[in-house]
């Protein structure tokens, strides 16, 4: 493959490196040629060079006051806990004759807080520590968040069964002078019952997804780690096993072996309970709705096999877990 356009750059294997003299807004080809059946085929791919030093930064947060959880305590049982909120930082790129183009950069951007005992930030997550405020920003660009001492209560909690996650990526066409280069990623999953996809085989497993949603509309993740509790339901007790996972991290379940069929709006029950007190007092909880439609056998069969070597036209034997000399077949016919 090679490189051509203005402003030049290095190409070594598949990784190209723009050049420090190129300019913003240049446009440059990679061209690859190969050899198929002795036919040299040719393609094309154009590729926009953008100048960061001319980008702008702005951080935004779903909600710039974040309320005391009734009954609700942080993870070291020390003090109340607090809403999250998504913080996210986008990048306006702009270069000379060419339209600005935006850029979500928050999984790349270093997010901080100007006061981490009133608010601390983590994967691009804005949470509550104490009553007061701090600015949370990244690139000189700020937004102040503000922990009030106002209280919500859990109302409900919503959760749902999440099995077989795909990941797409779909690039945009092939931009031209004035186009920049987009991609679009679909990250998509069934959710059993509640659009009617059914588990359909034992061993079928996935997430439980699980919300508690609050009395001002907000919704708040639940996890292992802070106080969520998934219980079957009688029926289903046989049917679907939930454990979570790597301590704390989240919920799995799966279809456990000889289950039956079953189909109910509150086949397991989500439930937010407070690890911090004694008894484990239930803040909120929801049903969480299942379908498992199991196929039918309609035949059976039965292989033998043996483990030990079989001599031609010998009639193999499968030794016993105790047999001494579990290697030594029948002998050979006279």
């Amino acid at each position: 493959a090679v490189a051509n356009g203005a402003g030049g750059g290095s190409l070594s294997g598949c990784t190209f490196t723009v050049g420090s003299a190129t300019s913003a807004g240049v446009t440059m080809n990679f061209v690859a040629n190969a050899n198929a059946g002795g036919t040299i085929q040719s393609a094309s791919v154009p590729i926009r060079v953008w100048d960061s030093r001319n980008s702008a930064i702005a951080v935004t947060a779903g909600s710039t006051t974040l309320n005391q959880i009734a009954g609700a305590q942080n993870s070291g049982c020390t003090a109340p806990l607090y809403q999250t909120t998504a913080v996210q930082v986008a990048a306006t790129y702009t270069t000379p004759g060419q339209s600005a183009f935006t850029v979500d950069v928050t999984c790349v951007a270093t997010i901080t807080s100007s006061d981490t005992t009133k608010v601390t930030v983590a994967g691009g997550r804005a949470t509550g520590v104490a009553v007061g405020s701090a600015q949370v920003g990244a690139g000189g660009s700020l937004v102040t968040i503000t922990v009030s001492p106002s209280v919500v209560t859990p109302t409900c909690v919503s959760a749902t069964l999440v099995h077989g996650p795909t990941l797409t990526f779909v690039p945009s066409t092939v931009p031209t002078q004035t186009q920049s280069t987009t991609s679009s990623t679909t990250i998509s999953a069934s959710y059993v019952k509640g659009n009617e996809a059914a588990l359909v085989a034992e061993g079928a497993s996935g997430a439980i997804v699980a919300f508690a949603r609050l009395s001002d509309g907000t919704y708040y993740e639940l996890l292992p780690s802070n106080g969520l509790q998934i219980v079957p339901s009688t029926a289903f007790a046989t049917i679907i096993n939930a454990s979570s996972m790597h301590s704390t991290s989240y919920y799995r379940f799966f279809v456990m072996e000889n289950a039956a069929n079953g189909d109910d709006d509150c086949a397991l029950e989500a439930r937010w309970v407070d690890k911090c007190t004694v008894g484990s007092p239930t803040l909120a909880s929801g049903p969480i709705p299942a379908l498992v439609s199991l196929p039918t056998a309609i035949s059976a069969s039965v292989a033998i096999s043996s483990s030990t070597p079989c001599n031609t036209g010998a009639i193999c034997s499968i030794p016993r877990p105790t047999d001494p000399a579990p290697n030594v077949g029948p002998p050979p016919p006279a």
